[in-house]
């Protein structure tokens, strides 16, 4: 039975977009491991520049992770990447409060495959 582990999601930023300390790459990790089509949950923290205007950014998001792959007595694990682009809209703020959330789905894909971008419900 195939599992992933060690799931690392990194979003490379450019302008308006900015790590929590300028940079332009925001990370996050997830510690557990997914068997294929599961479901988790990533969260990355971002600075969005003032002089940002609304509209929809491109991000680039890129998945590292191990693949465990187990026979007869052994395991194996293979270090697998991909990655995808992220639409992130910026509306005007409401009162100086801005909040953004995207769904991906599905979490992992295979080269070729698809990735959902949804906003949740």
């Amino acid at each position: 039975m195939r599992r992933f582990s060690g799931i690392s999601a990194y979003l490379i930023l450019d302008f308006p977009f900015t790590n929590t300390t300028g940079g332009s790459r925001s990370a996050s990790f997830y510690s557990g491991s997914l068997s294929p089509g599961s479901d988790a949950v990533v969260d990355f923290l971002m600075n969005i520049d003032i002089k940002a205007k609304p509209d929809e950014y491109k991000i680039n998001l890129i998945f590292d992770y191990l693949e465990q792959a187990t026979g007869v007595g052994k395991t194996l694990y293979f270090l697998k990447s991909c990655s995808t682009i992220a639409p992130i809209v910026v509306t005007p703020p409401q009162d100086n409060l801005v909040i953004y959330d995207v769904v991906l789905t599905p979490l992992s894909t295979v080269p070729g495959g698809n990735i959902t971008v949804a906003e949740p419900c």
